[in-house]
C-alpha cells in the first residue's frame, strides 16, 4: 500500500462479487498466482473455487451469509470499511482498532436488470433484478480510488493483469482513476436503465428526459463524417426496457461509416411512412429516389431509376423483407 500522492498501489487483497462470470476463473487464478488474497460472496466464491483458486468467504467478515433471500450480503462495515478506509496512518490505525481487512481491489458487476427487461419487457419481478450491494461496492471503491482499484467489466481483466506483470504487482494512479470513472459511468447507466424500466408497464412517459444516457458498449463505425475521423454509434436507455439493441448487423462487406448510418436512418424513416411496398434511395442524407409499387421489385426499380447519377454510393431501404427475386433490381447499382 502507498499514500494517495499518485504512487502505484500494490494489490494484496481482492474482493469479488459478480453476476457476469466471464473470465472470472482465469482472472482469479492469475491474481492468486501473484499472491493476492481472494475474498468473494456466495456464488462468486463457488465459481472461483471451482476454477481452482483459493478464496475465502466474505461472510467471514460480516458474520452473515445472506439476509432476506440474498438482498443483504455485502452491506456491512466489515466489508465497506475495508474498501472505504483511507490508507493514511490514521486510517490504518482505525482499521487495526476495528479489526478490519483493507481491500486493494474490488471486482464487481451487477444483476442483469437491463437484460432481464429486454428479454421480458412485461416482467412484474423487475425489482428483484435491481442490484443494491454491487452498486454500493463499486461506488465505495471508486470513491476511494486513491488507494483502491475497481473493476466493473470483465474486459478490464487482461489489461489489469498486464499492468500487474510489468509493475511489480502494483496499479498506477492513472489506471485507478480511469477505472473509477468507468465504475461511476456504469452506475449512472445502470440507475438510468432502472428509472426507465420502472415506468408504468404499457405506458410511455411523453416528457422529454432531462438527460439521455447511452449504453456503455458502442458500435464502432468505419469512420466519421470524413475518412480521417473516428466514430461510434451508441444506443440510448429506452423507456420501459433495458438498453436498446444495436440498430444493425453487418451481414456482408465493410462496416458502416457515420455517413452510411445517417443515410440508412433517413432511408428507413422514409419507407416507414408507407404501408404499400416502398423503396428509398438516399445519398448524403438526401433522398434521390422514392417509389411505391404493387411489388417490392417494382418499387425498387422505380426508386433506383429516379436519379441514376446521384444514387452512386447510396443507401437503399425497403419496408418489406426481400423476396428471392427482389435483389435483381440492384444489379449494377453501387450501394455503399
Amino acid at each position: 500500500m502507498e499514500s494517495a500522492d499518485g504512487a502505484p498501489v500494490r494489490i494484496e487483497r481482492a474482493l469479488f462479487s459478480v453476476d457476469d462470470k466471464t473470465g472470472l476463473s482465469e482472472f482469479a487464478r492469475a491474481l492468486s498466482a501473484k499472491s493476492v488474497e481472494l475474498w468473494a460472496t456466495g456464488g462468486t466464491r463457488a465459481a472461483i473455487a471451482r476454477g481452482g483458486a483459493p478464496v475465502r468467504a466474505a461472510e467471514e467478515l460480516t458474520g452473515i451469509a445472506s439476509w432476506f433471500g440474498g438482498r443483504i450480503k455485502t452491506l456491512h462495515p466489515g466489508i465497506l470499511g475495508g474498501i472505504l478506509a483511507p490508507r493514511s496512518e490514521e486510517g490504518r490505525r482505525e482499521l487495526s482498532e476495528r479489526s478490519l481487512l483493507p481491500f486493494d481491489l474490488v471486482v464487481v458487476n451487477f444483476y442483469p436488470f437491463e437484460r432481464h427487461l429486454a428479454e421480458h419487457p412485461d416482467a412484474r419481478d423487475r425489482e428483484e433484478f435491481i442490484d443494491i450491494g454491487g452498486v454500493t461496492l463499486a461506488r465505495a471503491a471508486a470513491k476511494n480510488h486513491a488507494w483502491v482499484t475497481v473493476v466493473v467489466h470483465p474486459g478490464e481483466y487482461d489489461p489489469l493483469l498486464a499492468e500487474l506483470a510489468t509493475s511489480d504487482g502494483s496499479i498506477s494512479a492513472a489506471t485507478r482513476h480511469r477505472l473509477a470513472v468507468r465504475a461511476f459511468e456504469r452506475c449512472t447507466e445502470y440507475d438510468a436503465a432502472i428509472a426507465r424500466g420502472l415506468a408504468p408497464i404499457g405506458k410511455v412517459d411523453e416528457r422529454f428526459p432531462d438527460e439521455v444516457v447511452f449504453r456503455r458498449e458502442p458500435v464502432r463505425l468505419r469512420y466519421g463524417e470524413n475518412p480521417h475521423q473516428k466514430a461510434a454509434a451508441y444506443g440510448a436507455v429506452s423507456p420501459g426496457a433495458g438498453l436498446t439493441p444495436s440498430p444493425f448487423a453487418v451481414v456482408k462487406g465493410e462496416g458502416l461509416s457515420f455517413t452510411n448510418l445517417l443515410d440508412v436512418d433517413t432511408a428507413l424513416s422514409i419507407v416507414g411512412e408507407f404501408s404499400a411496398p416502398t423503396a428509398a434511395v438516399v445519398k448524403h442524407a438526401t433522398p434521390c429516389g422514392v417509389a411505391s409499387g404493387t411489388t417490392l421489385a417494382e418499387a425498387l426499380e422505380n426508386a433506383i431509376a429516379t436519379d441514376p447519377v446521384a444514387r452512386y454510393g447510396c443507401a437503399v431501404a425497403v419496408n418489406r423483407p426481400f423476396g428471392p427475386h427482389d435483389p435483381a433490381a440492384l444489379k449494377g447499382v453501387f450501394v455503399d
